[in-house]
């Protein structure tokens, strides 16, 4: 499994440089701006160290983006 993980991850960069579309490079970007969100704001300062209070829109957002980081 994890042979197989890196290998698909190097098959992914070939992707990423060669054959991906521009579209689908944005949607990507803005995946991964998301998945970051829901780990460093979300999963990290709001329900590990309740740093900070949020109403329930953007909790329910939050737990969204942490979902797309499958965490």
């Amino acid at each position: 499994m994890f042979l197989y993980i890196h290998l698909a991850g190097l098959y992914g960069f070939y992707v990423f440089f060669f054959q991906a579309k521009y579209w689908s490079l944005i949607w990507f970007w803005t995946l991964g701006i998301a998945a970051n969100l829901g780990l460093s704001a979300g999963a990290h300062r709001l329900w590990s160290h309740r740093s900070y209070k949020a109403k329930w829109p953007m909790r329910l957002m939050l737990m969204i983006f942490q979902t797309i980081a499958f965490q």
